[in-house]
């Protein structure tokens, strides 16, 4: 999804696979997997929805894309990999549910994102040219103890809302 400034809010971004490193025990890569979804139950209690989807698609990956070609995977534990391909099936099915509201979700953040960079955009064609004036009228509303700094910290509070309903806000999503 690409914002009018060109930056592209990207989930893929977020979860690159993983290449094998045959140095790192199998074990270890299990133990990754453990806390990937330990992180995932964090989020879905949080109501995080956008970095529990992408936790359990690193988690996905991790499962179908690196751990299969270890060295050492064939001559592992039937059991742990039981295990894991069961935790994968419910993984996927979660996923699939929250696919759509990742999508408004995200759809949302760029529709804010947009009025956030034509805001700024209109702004700066705004300013005056003559940059003793800027600094003078600065320099009187840090008097009046009103900084831009100050104002511009409130109108984002005020527009900062979650437009998508619980679970965007405070998402870390790759900003490329």
């Amino acid at each position: 999804m690409k914002s009018s400034s060109g930056f592209i809010i990207s989930i893929s971004a977020s979860t690159p696979k993983l290449d094998v490193d045959n140095r790192i025990s199998l074990r270890n890569y299990y133990r990754i997997a453990k806390n990937l979804i330990k992180q995932a139950d964090i989020y879905r209690e949080e109501n995080n929805i956008i970095d529990l989807y992408v936790m359990l698609l690193r988690f996905s990956s991790l499962i179908t894309e690196t751990i299969p070609y270890h060295r050492d995977y064939q001559g592992s534990l039937q059991v742990e990999r039981l295990l894991f391909k069961k935790k994968l099936l419910h993984v996927m099915s979660e996923l699939e549910a929250l696919k759509p509201k990742v999508q408004q979700c995200l759809e949302g953040l760029n529709h804010q994102r947009r009025s956030l960079v034509s805001k700024w955009s209109q702004n700066y064609q705004n300013t005056s040219v003559d940059n003793s004036l800027e600094r003078l009228s600065v320099r009187n509303q840090n008097l009046k103890g009103d900084s831009r700094q100050q104002r511009w910290r409130r109108q984002r509070m005020a527009g900062g809302r979650d437009e998508c309903g619980a679970g965007c806000n405070g998402a870390r999503v790759a900003v490329t």
